[in-house]
């Protein structure tokens, strides 16, 4: 794989693995463990990760490097630390903050029962409008606007053609709108502008600690560009990491060709397509 771009096998304890080598990487100075920042998919995996490093570590009192999950990585204070660069923190610091996933369901629930036609009671609402959170996130993920859901046909879903209507003006239009007078913005939004700016800053600075992506699966379309810019930076920018679990590397062209959306190794191959 690239230079800075590695796998481990899924025969080995990922986590374990990983644990091992960052403390192989600071034997000699365990200080500098802390300047390490590692991101990880999940909270459970940060816990699990801290717990590989104690019980290597004999459980004895150590420092720990900043280990974290992208679900966190909107807050200024981690931007502020990920990189040095002036220009990278004026960027971080000019998109606007998010709205919170509470608020968002309140607003989305209210716009819902305008409507009786799209839900007949207050728990239908909260159920539609949780859906519809979901969904807007993914449209951020996949760095579709949400605009752009405008120029969707409602009979190409089934069901209720005027509910369908109602429930897309809500994603194209309400909620859209609501944001730009709240002056915010979605939280999955927001994770995906501070990506894409981090993967620009990549491409034409080197990143001064160490800052190691680990563990992912799944790629948005913000993560796919810093992955991307990892692998077309230059190698002497060792600093800046990624490591996934489990790509299978002794697959046949062929077989790897073949590979579908249902096979576990497709959204390796489609993030590979993608870089």
């Amino acid at each position: 794989m690239g230079s800075n771009l590695y796998t481990i096998p899924s025969d080995f304890d990922f986590l374990d693995v990983l644990a091992k080598r960052l403390l192989a990487e600071t034997e000699n100075n365990p200080l500098s463990i802390k300047d390490y920042g590692i991101l990880l998919p999940d909270k459970l995996a940060c816990e699990a990760f801290k717990d590989k490093l104690m019980t290597l570590n004999g459980d004895r009192p150590m420092i720990m490097p900043q280990v974290t999950t992208l679900d966190d990585i909107d807050d200024d204070v981690l931007a502020l630390r990920m990189a040095a660069g002036e220009g990278f923190v004026e960027k971080i610091l000019e998109i606007p903050n998010a709205v919170s996933g509470l608020d968002r369901e309140l607003y989305l629930t209210r716009e819902i029962l305008k409507h009786s036609e799209t839900a007949n009671s207050m728990a239908a609402a909260v159920s539609l409008a949780r859906e519809l959170a979901s969904f807007i996130d993914e449209l951020h993920q996949s760095g579709v606007p949400l605009e752009a859901m405008a120029d969707i046909s409602p009979e190409d879903f089934p069901g209720d053609i005027k509910k369908t209507k109602e429930i897309l003006k809500i994603v194209t239009e309400t909620w859209p709108q609501i944001k730009s007078d709240l002056g915010m913005i979605d939280r999955e939004e927001r994770k995906q502008k501070i990506l894409e700016t981090f993967a620009e800053y990549v491409e034409k600075h080197d990143i001064k600690r160490p800052l190691i992506f680990a563990g992912f699966q799944k790629f948005s379309k913000g993560m796919t560009k810093v992955i991307g810019s990892v692998v077309e930076a230059d190698n002497s920018n060792t600093a800046l990491r990624v490591i996934l679990p489990g790509v299978e590397l002794e697959m046949g062209r062929e077989s790897w060709g073949a590979t579908g959306p249902s096979h576990p190794q497709y959204a390796y191959k489609k993030l590979l397509n993608d870089i």
